[in-house]
């Protein structure tokens, strides 16, 4: 694939970001349209952090984990390529994420990993990253601080990303103790391959 390398000048085409679509579906949407936003619009990563609602590291590390896996594609001769078509691009609807970052199903997926946190926690992170409300509007609805917004948030997101980026499931069910210690096994496995 025709790319940049210099690290400041990133840049991917967007027929080369459609044709590695399909080595980009293990990771998250928000981390994808992040990327798309430096890699192919262009945006100045302080830029992809204020319309994402991220931080500056965040973004770069989106936009380097993104292109660390679109630099391993093997390039083709074009004659090979399947036409690039609008409706596969990752990054179609990067309008739409910077409203609503997590989808109500993934909000629902991962709840017992956040479960413990405080009702109005996650009453605020809901209604800033599934329903897409402003974090200025959540403070002056819930009579909190912009900042208090941003926290629960953040602190939310980061909870919630392992989950929804590694596709993790949670599971609760009786087992025989040999059983439950299988599982426990597997789960300390995922969690030192993973390093959390």
């Amino acid at each position: 694939m025709t790319m940049t390398s210099r690290p400041a000048d990133k840049r991917v085409s967007e027929a080369d970001w459609i044709r590695a679509a399909p080595a980009l579906n293990n990771l998250a949407k928000i981390t994808l349209d992040i990327a798309y936003a430096v890699l192919v619009e262009g945006k100045k990563p302080t830029e992809a952090a204020e319309t994402f609602g991220r931080s500056r590291q965040a973004v770069s590390n989106a936009v380097s984990r993104v292109w660390e896996q679109i630099k391993s594609i093997p390039s083709e001769p074009e004659s090979t390529l399947p036409a690039a078509r609008s409706d596969l691009k990752p990054g179609n609807d990067v309008k739409a994420a910077t409203e609503k970052h997590i989808t109500a199903a993934d909000w629902k997926r991962a709840e017992p990993a956040i479960s413990h946190l405080s009702k109005s926690t996650l009453d605020m992170a809901y209604a800033v990253l599934v329903e897409g409300k402003k974090q200025t509007e959540v403070a002056e609805s819930h009579n909190r601080t912009k900042q208090a917004v941003h926290n629960a948030v953040n602190r939310v997101r980061e909870m919630l990303e392992s989950v929804i980026t590694d596709r993790l499931e949670y599971v609760a069910v009786w087992l025989p103790p040999e059983l439950a210690e299988q599982v426990r096994k597997m789960a300390e496995d995922h969690a030192t391959k993973h390093g959390r």
